[in-house]
């Protein structure tokens, strides 16, 4: 099935990996979501992708990287409930 989204508000910008990010909010996500690209091949393991829904309280417990992205989900999160 096709993911569709619209790009929400800009989070910010950053490196990760040697590479510039950018990271946004999503919006009126539909479909299914599925690892692609470089997540795919080096899921294994020990180094484990997952997509998730997950709610602001649930944050801290997920191994999320960029790790300061947490604390920026959950500003964002709880501003919009």
């Amino acid at each position: 099935m096709h993911l569709g989204w619209q790009a929400g508000a800009l989070l910010w910008t950053s490196t990760h990996n040697g590479r510039e990010a950018s990271y946004f909010f999503m919006e009126g996500v539909t479909g299914v979501a599925e690892l692609s690209g470089d997540e795919v091949r080096e899921n294994c393991p020990t180094n484990s992708f997952q997509l998730l829904w997950s709610t602001a309280a649930d944050l801290d417990k997920l191994a999320l990287y960029p790790t300061e992205v947490k604390d920026k989900l959950r500003e964002l999160v709880l501003r919009a409930c």
